[in-house]
């Protein structure tokens, strides 16, 4: 199709011109433009080249069929040294692809900085997987770089497409949609070339035949050109296949050696070695060339050196297809041949798999090019051509491969599908080496599938087969002691790590600090945050680390939320999470968001808790062994926000799941349903419930009470019980905790339940004075805060103080406001109006700002927090902020009730006209007793 044929192609041209403008004035863009196999996108990447102008930089590439399973082929185009260059200098397969991460957006900077540059990218669909992915985090960080990204793909195969629809919700694209011609355009494209009359008397047939087709409406007129007349579509197969002929007209009278030329091209794709072409044909040298310059002049191929391609893709598809599938599968056969003669084990692969070979030979070149891509990084591509050379190989693929095929399976986060290949093995006669080492994978997959009992079985199995713990490989020991820890809890976990001599494997010592912390010893802590610094300086050449059972950026991060260093906490997962996404693994981030989902909940940010588990649950595939994590994670924000249906429903779904039997998911099962109770007023139930939990840790051996914050509401539950000796047992766990742990929440739990106990005594004094040290504390839990204020100002009012007892209940109700913590507020709010106090009602203007209504404007799409703040240039914790009082001011607990009520909330969604500064409302922080409440409407101390 000429480029002069570009007609009702406006929006496209205009979108190019945009995208230009945009990058000559420094700003980026991204364009996608999709359709049909011949509807003029590679014609218009030519104009936008055209268009570009000599004094911009161009770069190019462009995917090819038979270049779908070689790792990075096709972002390998856009740098003339390659991006893979120095991945050998890795040696961790994560660290590989984080390498090629950087070095693309090295040479994307490269770019910028030598002015104005145009991506050309063609063929989108053809793109291998793994470079689908690097365009994609290139075009995320385009806005603010004179780069345009110009893009032309088809709908099908889906994932290009994909990744356009990602990139255009998240607002970071562009998608124009490139229809068929209408009738009068393709009367246009006839008449251009026919003249009239013909063109007049065939229009409406030949856009019948074609659909619209503007390259096909070419061929079309050659057709009639040369006989006078056009197929009838629904004849000879169809109107598809009436299509492909006119395609396949090129080839009429061409002979048979032009043909077997065409046919080798087309198996091999474009761009072809000419000498491959005619070893795959099967022609002599002499035969060759006369098919060659047949094809040339009859205007199917065209040469460029010493290499072949088609004049257009379809005309590629249309040959390809016409061949016979025994012949087709003959012919890649002999493709998979002459690359394996030329030494190129990853460009015959895919030969091996379009021919179906299932000889031992080919499926072991299939497995070792799967070996290269998952060395270089390219994780996708080594997992899709595994499951190719697995499936070749029938009922017995070969031990290595089967090995290697299950631990790319776990390797990509499907722990299930892992499991399934390793038990394969295992049904196998194996040597005793190899039976340990699978044996000890499987039981790592059966962890993360959930099945825990079956786990620890399996490596009790292989202690017992080493001698006994002290004389099994650490590896082994450290994995037995996750499982027992899921189980069991720390001290077990302990007991199970037993003693290393002098502790000389770091990972053993840094393990047995974070179950120490647990178990009331934080002694070892020192030790894990050096290692963690050191984790996180090698970070760029083992991201991988993070993703493994034991690291000690994960156990550091869980230290720092226990002991309320949460600003450390986040910069740790931040970084950690940035890296482990680099690198191409994002399923291995969820147990680091798991530990910030956890401090969220803790610090009241309970709608940015809830969006944090959406992003994870839409993003990502969850395992069974962390799916109950993030679920009861989620029922604990909703409780507090008084969505107790749904809550309650997510706790009856994971005391179904496998992971639920972790002792960690049990203890929050049990908190989330006594905290339920006491939002419904039972509070006797609720502190039956709180002792249930109780006992459960005193069993288990915790001993730090911030890993899972069951006793501030005990306290609550059993004081409004009127169970004294148990709310005084709670508070004497937490003096014993609070005199090893440097943390502040224990203790104002502690001196309130001091306070209450007092009360309930007739120590006025007493309850007074520890009311006020509670208050005194920094403000670290503000809801639990929030209740001991309430308590202390319902104790007021009954003791005839009612004056003095309206500004505790006061700022209980205004903390319980601004958290959305509607069943404290609703106690807050009575105990307030028996008072004698009023609520205060919030501003009826306060409508959302700007930057909240651009933050909901692009929710409402279905793109993720992360979306959203790469839409924005915003940081993640920024948009969750900005999301939670969106949710708050409109009155919906989530983006799916967001969107769902879109066209409801369309004049809210608005941000609000400029106006005066109004006062303030709520009670006035500084009438807090002793300063205290200064941080209690919204984010309390220690956070960003």
């Amino acid at each position: 199709m000429a480029d002069d044929d570009l007609h009702e192609r406006n929006e496209a041209l205009g979108a190019i011109s945009e995208a230009l403008a945009a990058a000559h004035g420094g700003a980026g863009a991204v364009v996608f433009l999709q359709g049909e196999a011949g509807v003029g996108k590679t014609a218009l990447l030519r104009r936008a080249s055209e268009l570009a102008g000599a004094e911009t930089r161009l770069v190019q590439a462009r995917g090819a069929v038979m270049e779908r399973d070689l790792p990075f082929a096709f972002v390998d185009q856009l740098a003339a040294a390659g991006l893979l260059a120095d991945r050998e200098m890795l040696d961790d397969p994560a660290a590989r692809r984080a390498a090629v991460y950087a070095a693309a957006r090295a040479q994307m900077r490269s770019w910028a900085a030598a002015g104005p540059t145009v991506a050309l990218l063609d063929d989108l669909q053809w793109a291998d997987l793994d470079s689908l992915a690097v365009v994609g985090f290139l075009a995320r960080r385009l806005a603010r770089l004179p780069i345009a990204m110009i893009g032309a793909l088809r709908p099908w195969p889906a994932p290009a497409g994909a990744l356009a629809r990602a990139l255009a919700h998240e607002d970071v694209a562009r998608i124009v949609a490139l229809a068929p011609l209408s009738e009068d355009a393709a009367g246009h494209v006839l008449m251009d070339r026919l003249g009239d009359p013909l063109a007049g008397r065939f229009t409406h047939d030949a856009w019948r035949l074609t659909g619209g087709n503007p390259l096909l409406l070419v061929e079309a007129a050659r057709t009639l050109r040369l006989t006078g007349s056009l197929p009838v579509p629904g004849e000879g197969g169809g109107g598809e296949r009436m299509r492909q002929l006119l395609l396949l007209s090129h080839m009429g009278g061409v002979g048979k050696a032009a043909s077997a030329c065409a046919q080798a091209a087309a198996v091999l794709g474009a761009p072809a070695r000419s000498t491959a072409v005619r070893a795959v044909s099967g022609l002599s040298q002499k035969e060759f060339a006369a098919a060659l310059d047949t094809l040339v002049a009859a205007g199917v191929l065209r040469a460029d050196g010493s290499s072949l391609e088609f004049t257009h893709d379809l005309m590629a598809s249309a040959v390809y297809h016409d061949i016979g599938p025994t012949h087709r599968a003959l012919m890649h056969g002999r493709a998979f041949a002459n690359q394996l003669e030329h030494g190129d084990a990853s460009a015959a692969a895919p030969h091996a798999i379009a021919a179906g070979l299932d000889d031992e030979s080919a499926i072991a070149v299939i497995a070792d090019a799967a070996e290269l891509a998952l060395l270089a990084g390219a994780l996708e591509t080594g997992l899709r051509q595994l499951e190719a050379a697995v499936a070749l190989a029938g009922p017995m693929p070969s031990d290595a491969l089967l090995h290697r095929y299950a631990d790319a399976l776990f390797a990509s986060g499907r722990a299930g599908e892992a499991l399934d290949a390793y038990r394969r093995l295992l049904a196998r006669p194996l040597d005793a080496p190899e039976r340990r080492s699978v044996l000890m994978r499987a039981g790592r997959a059966q962890a993360y599938a959930g099945r825990l009992r079956d786990s620890l079985e399996t490596y009790d199995d292989l202690v017992a087969a080493a001698g006994g713990p002290s004389a099994a490989p650490t590896a082994i020991v450290l994995e037995r002691s996750h499982v027992v820890w899921e189980l069991d809890g720390p001290v077990a976990a302990l007991a199970a790590l037993g003693d290393r001599d002098g502790d000389a494997d770091e990972m053993h010592a840094i393990a047995r600090a974070g179950f120490a912390l647990e178990a009331g010893d934080p002694s070892g802590i020192p030790a894990v945050a050096r290692a963690a610094r050191s984790a996180r300086a090698s970070l760029v050449a083992r991201p991988g680390d993070t993703a493994d059972s034991f690291n000690a950026f994960l156990i550091h991060v869980g230290a720092c939320g226990m002991t309320e260093r949460y600003d450390e906490a986040e910069e740790y997962i931040e970084h950690g999470t940035a890296w482990l996404r680099s690198a191409g693994v994002a399923w291995a981030t969820v147990p680091l968001r798991i530990c910030r989902i956890g401090i969220l909940c803790h610090q009241g940010a309970l709608l940015e808790a809830i969006t944090e588990t959406e992003d994870i649950d839409e993003e990502l595939q969850v395992s069974p062994l962390l799916l109950p994590y993030l679920l009861v994670l989620r029922a604990r924000a909703l409780v507090w926000l008084g969505r107790l249906d749904e809550a309650a429903a997510l706790c009856d779904r994971v005391d179904g799941l496998p992971g639920a039997r972790s002792w960690f998911v049990r203890l929050y099962l049990t908190m989330n349903r006594a905290e339920h109770r006491w939002a419904e007023g039972r509070v006797d139930e609720a502190a039956r419930l709180y002792r249930d939990g109780a006992h459960l840790a005193d069993r288990l051996g915790v001993r730090e009470p911030c890993l899972v914050p069951w006793a501030a509401g005990a306290v609550e539950a059993a004081l409004a019980a009127n169970e004294y000796d148990e709310a005084a047992a709670i508070v004497e766990w937490l003096r014993g905790c609070v005199e090893w742990l440097p943390c502040i929440w224990p203790r104002m739990v502690m001196l309130a339940g001091v306070a209450g106990c007092a009360a309930a005594a007739g120590d006025a004094a007493g309850a007074e004075a520890h009311y006020q040290q509670a208050l005194a504390l920094p403000v670290i839990a503000p809801l639990d805060r929030a209740r001991v204020l309430l308590r202390y100002g319902a104790w007021l009012r009954r003791s005839n103080h009612a004056r003095r007892a309206r500004t505790p209940l006061a700022q209980a109700l205004h903390v319980a406001d601004a958290h959305g913590a509607a069943p404290l507020a609703a106690l807050a709010s009575a105990e307030l109006s028996a008072a004698g106090g009023r609520r205060r009602r919030p501003r009826e203007d306060d409508g959302l700002t700007p930057q909240e209504a651009r933050v909901a404007a692009i929710a409402v799409t279905g793109a993720t927090m992360r979306e959203i703040a790469v839409a924005l240039h915003l940081s993640p914790r920024t948009v969750e902020t900005h999301l939670s009082r969106v949710y708050l001011k409109l009155g919906v607990g989530s983006k799916q009730e967001l969107r769902r009520r879109q066209a409801e909330l369309g004049p809210a969604l608005a941000p609000p006209a400029p106006r005066a500064a109004a006062s303030g409302v709520g009670p006035d922080p500084a009438s807090a007793p002793n300063g205290a409440g200064a941080d209690t409407a919204g984010v309390p101390r220690g956070r960003t």
